[in-house]
């Protein structure tokens, strides 16, 4: 035996509360027409007819739902205490913890043809009943089922409402977007091949906010395959986002702009990359011979074919000790022995050289200076030449250690009757002038050959300097 608790309490109006063991329940309704809710969420509505023996009657008990419709109640049947409920006429929440999305005019379209217009049909055809009673039992079925409908409306909106929102809370949870459009600055196709660089263009956005700025990182940029195009963001400029492109492999994709909430999208662009005229061979230029210390020569590249789409090459050295090279293919000389240079294409073809540094070897600066005597003052204008071993060079010359220069320097006199002096001296390079550097002096005279001044002479101390690179 158990411990039952039962009570109603009518509030007046048709409404009442029901208060039992289990909970809270409610019922609310009119001679004809009641909805009752149970405490353990079940409902029950009712719906009936006085007089007609028309009844029907719509169950759900907690998440299973019944329905019954029966014919031949009493007359004048009330809809009291049969403790039906409206509560599930829009549809039910499903078991899987989220909203049930409702069709209201598959609902309304049902209840149209199940209550109101099957009675209305009915009533109009008993001649016997009074006109007043027909037309107040019709007007009360269609006040009822409008009733009804709006209700089902509302929580059907009210519904995807909700699932609306779960839906942008998932796709975006940060904040929205202040973007109004996204244009792209080039809207045909782009075509770009696999390792070209520098490829890329931009968006133009636009925002109805003064104080937008599109740096924020609001512009999300997408490839629609990124095993065949690769796009990134590169910088903003103004109410301008560039971005560059990456070919990885041949095909065709589309890219283009996003906000970060996803509700603003550019157009798409659609961006080619053709197959690629591959690098079959590389040749180097195996003349260099040998280099001095500090000589640099840049190695010459040939590659075939001629038309290759990705003509660039990567350099490197077996020895950097020995001879360094940069990317560029200029090759220096460390210090004495061989070493391999190789340049590579992106493809892996590559080709390789051996370059020699003789260490006895190397490439010096070289400068030239001078002061005059002007005691005679037999001129004003002089210009002067230099010359190493019979070579006009200017700045740089490679002597060897043991070797023997001839350093020749001229002057001329700038007048009508130029006078001209010169002079040359021998000079033997030891290992110790290739580290520390070395100097030769030199002087010469210049003899006026006429005027006032004829026989005298102009006196000019010479200095070649060589200094280690």
């Amino acid at each position: 035996m158990s411990l039952r608790f039962r009570k109603s309490i009518n509030l007046g109006g048709g409404a009442k509360i029901n208060l039992s063991k289990s909970g809270v329940g409610y019922s609310i309704g009119t001679k004809g027409a009641r909805i009752t809710k149970r405490a353990n969420g079940g409902s029950k509505t009712t719906l009936s007819v006085p007089g007609t023996g028309i009844s029907y009657v719509k169950e759900s008990k907690g998440k299973r739902k019944t329905s019954n419709t029966s014919e031949g109640g009493t007359t004048g049947g009330s809809m009291g205490d049969t403790g039906g409920s409206m509560g599930d006429t829009g549809g039910s929440m499903g078991s899987t913890g989220g909203p049930k999305k409702r069709n209201t005019l598959l609902w309304v379209l049902g209840w149209l043809s199940i209550f109101p217009l099957p009675l209305t049909i009915l009533l109009l055809q008993k001649k016997e009943m009074p006109p007043g009673k027909k037309y107040g039992f019709i007007v009360a079925a269609w006040s009822v089922y409008l009733i009804m409908a709006a209700v089902a409306n509302k929580n059907d909106q009210s519904t995807n409402h909700s699932s609306s929102q779960v839906e942008q809370s998932t796709a975006f949870q940060g904040e929205k977007s202040k973007i109004g459009e996204i244009t792209f600055g080039n809207g045909e196709g782009i075509t770009v091949k696999i390792g070209e660089t520098g490829v890329g263009g931009k968006v133009k956005v636009t925002s109805n906010d003064l104080f937008y700025d599109p740096s924020d990182g609001d512009v999300t940029f997408v490839s629609a395959n990124s095993e065949v195009v690769k796009i990134s963001p590169l910088r903003t400029s103004g109410s301008d986002v560039y971005y560059t492109l990456e070919a990885v492999n041949p095909g065709e994709t589309y890219v283009y702009a996003t906000s970060k909430d996803g509700t603003i999208t550019s157009e798409r662009i659609k961006v080619t990359v053709p197959q690629p005229i591959e690098v079959e061979k590389i040749d180097l230029d195996g003349s260099i011979g040998e280099l001095a210390l500090s000589q640099s020569i840049k190695i010459p590249v040939i590659i075939s074919p001629e038309n290759a789409d990705n003509q660039q090459v990567s350099w490197d050295t077996s020895d950097a000790s020995v001879v360094s090279v940069d990317q560029d293919g200029t090759v220096t000389g460390i210090k004495g022995g061989t070493a391999v240079i190789t340049a590579k294409a992106y493809n892996g073809i590559s080709s390789s050289m051996e370059v020699t540094v003789n260490s006895s070897k190397k490439l010096m600066n070289f400068r030239v200076n001078y002061t005059r005597d002007d005691d005679n003052n037999i001129g004003d204008e002089w210009s002067y030449t230099t010359d190493i071993n019979g070579e006009v060079t200017r700045g740089e010359y490679i002597v060897s250690a043991g070797e023997s220069i001839k350093l020749h320097v001229k002057f001329v006199e700038e007048d009508d009757k130029p006078d001209i002096g010169e002079v040359t001296k021998t000079y033997k390079v030891t290992e110790e002038d290739l580290v520390n550097g070395f100097t030769v002096p030199m002087e010469l005279y210049v003899k006026e050959n006429g005027g006032r001044n004829s026989g005298k002479r102009a006196h000019f101390n010479v200095e070649y300097n060589f200094t280690a690179k």
